[in-house]
C-alpha cells in the first residue's frame, strides 16, 4: 500500500500531512513512498512540495545553501532538465566556511550507475529548522550545513534509490523542516498498457493515408517472330524490409533505459488478403520487443504464352504502407514488494508494412502507371535452367 508520511522532529515525532505545492496542493500527499520523516520543526510557517511523480519523472539534482545554524535555501533538479522553485533564501551573511561543512554545493546523479545510496539529516540543535543534509551516491558526496558534532543524524531510508519528491516547510531565509520522498521498492517489470490515439483506422482508411500501390518488377518480352509460339517466364524472389516500432517519448522518466514491454492494442497496418490490399487497424500486441522487424518476399512465377502477338507486358504490383503517429498510455511498474506504481506517458508507433505481391501480364502496356517500389533488400530471378531470358525494362 501507498502511504502518507510521518515526520520526525528531533527527538519527537508527529503526523505530517496535507503538504501544499504551488501547482497541486496534494501532490506530496500519497505516493508510492513508505517509512518517510521529515526532518526540523514541527510549527511550519509555508509548506512546500516539490515532485513530479504523477509524470514518473524523479529527481536527479539537489542544490543548497547554509550558514553556521541552519540550511537557508534548497532547489531541487530533475531527470527531464528542469528545476523546483529555490525552496528559502541565502542572506550571505558572511559565515566563514570553517564553521560549515559546507556553504553551498550542487550534486547531480542517473538513474544507471550514480544512484543515491545514502541520506543523513540533522536538525539545528534547537528544533527549530534543518541543520544540515548528506547525501552519498555510487560516486560523490554532497554535505551543506552547519557543524553538527555529536548531534544525533536521522538515517533517512532510501530504498529503491530512486528520488520521487521533496516536500517541508520554509519561513524566509531558513529551511524549517525537510523531507524525501523515495519510491518505496526496487522495479520488478514495467508495461505500457491502454493505448490511446488521436488517429482512428476510420480516419486514416478514408484517406488511404500513407497506402499505396506500387510496381515492383516488370517485364517486357519481345518475340523474334509473330508467327512463332514460345514460352517465357516472369518471375522473381524479391525480399522488402518491414519493421514496427512502439517508443516512450520521454526518455526522462523513473525506467529511462530499461526494458518495458507493449500490452494492449495498438494502431498499425493489416494486410486485407482479399484484395492484395492493406488497411489501417488495432493490434493486440504483448511482446517485451517494441522494435520488430521482419521482412517479406515477394515470389511469382507466370509462363508468358502468346501466338502471332510481337510483345507482352509483365508487371508484379503490391500495396507499401508507411504510418508514423503519437500515442498516449499508462505506464504500470510492478515493485518488488507486489505494489504497482501508474503514470501516463506518451510516445510514437512507427510501422511499415508491404502486402502480398500481385502478378499479370498482357499483350499491351498497362494504362494504370504506378509509382516504382524502392529496390529490395535482394532478389532472385525465377527462371527455370533452359528457359529463354526475360529483359527486364525499368
Amino acid at each position: 500500500m501507498f502511504s502518507k508520511f510521518a515526520t520526525v522532529i528531533g527527538a519527537g515525532a508527529l503526523l505530517f500531512s496535507g503538504l501544499a505545492s504551488a501547482a497541486d496542493p496534494k501532490a506530496c500527499e500519497s505516493g508510492p513512498w513508505t517509512d518517510v520523516h521529515a526532518i526540523g520543526n514541527a510549527k511550519i510557517t509555508h509548506q512546500w512540495c516539490d515532485t513530479k511523480h504523477a509524470e514518473g519523472i524523479p529527481i536527479t539534482g539537489i542544490e543548497a545553501w547554509a550558514n553556521e545554524h541552519t540550511i537557508q535555501a534548497v532547489q531541487f533538479y530533475f531527470a527531464d532538465g528542469t528545476a523546483g522553485p529555490q525552496i528559502g533564501m541565502p542572506d550571505n551573511d558572511g559565515t566563514s566556511e570553517s564553521k560549515v561543512t559546507k556553504k553551498h554545493q550542487r550534486i547531480d546523479w542517473d538513474m544507471a550507475g550514480n544512484q543515491i545510496k545514502q541520506v543523513k539529516l540533522w536538525g539545528n540543535g534547537k528544533g527549530t529548522s534543518l541543520g544540515r543534509i548528506q547525501i552519498r551516491t555510487d560516486k560523490e558526496e554532497f554535505d551543506v550545513g552547519k557543524l553538527t558534532g555529536k548531534q544525533q543524524a536521522f538515517d533517512i531510508k532510501v530504498n529503491s534509490g530512486i528520488l520521487l519528491g521533496a516536500y517541508g516547510g520554509v519561513k524566509d531565509s531558513t529551511v524549517e523542516v525537510m523531507g524525501f520522498l523515495f519510491l518505496k521498492s526496487e522495479i520488478k517489470s514495467m508495461s505500457v498498457e491502454n493505448f490511446q490515439t488521436s488517429d482512428t483506422p476510420e480516419q486514416l482508411n478514408e484517406k488511404m493515408q500513407g497506402l499505396q500501390e506500387m510496381t515492383s518488377h516488370e517485364a517486357h518480352y519481345s518475340l523474334e517472330f509473330k508467327n512463332l509460339s514460345s514460352n517465357s517466364w516472369f518471375g522473381m524472389d524479391a525480399t522488402y524490409s518491414t519493421s514496427k516500432s512502439i517508443a516512450i517519448a520521454n526518455s526522462h522518466t523513473i525506467t529511462a533505459g530499461g526494458s518495458w514491454s507493449a500490452k494492449g492494442s495498438v494502431l498499425g497496418i493489416a494486410e486485407v488478403t482479399s484484395t492484395y490490399s492493406l488497411s489501417y487497424a488495432y493490434a493486440r500486441t504483448d511482446t517485451e520487443t517494441n522494435e520488430q522487424t521482419s521482412s517479406t518476399t515477394f515470389k511469382y512465377q507466370i509462363v508468358v504464352s502468346s501466338v502471332g502477338t510481337q510483345d507482352v507486358w509483365c508487371r508484379a504490383t503490391a500495396w507499401y504502407g508507411k504510418y508514423e503517429g503519437e500515442w498516449t498510455g499508462q505506464v504500470v511498474l510492478e515493485l518488488e514488494d507486489g505494489d504497482k506504481f501508474t503514470y501516463m506517458t506518451k510516445g510514437t508507433v512507427k510501422d511499415t508494412k508491404w502486402g502480398q505481391v500481385n502478378a499479370e501480364c498482357q499483350e499491351k502496356p498497362f494504362d494504370n502507371a504506378l509509382p516504382k517500389a524502392p529496390a529490395p533488400d535482394s532478389t532472385r530471378p525465377q527462371a527455370p535452367p533452359g528457359k529463354r531470358a526475360v529483359a527486364l525494362i525499368g
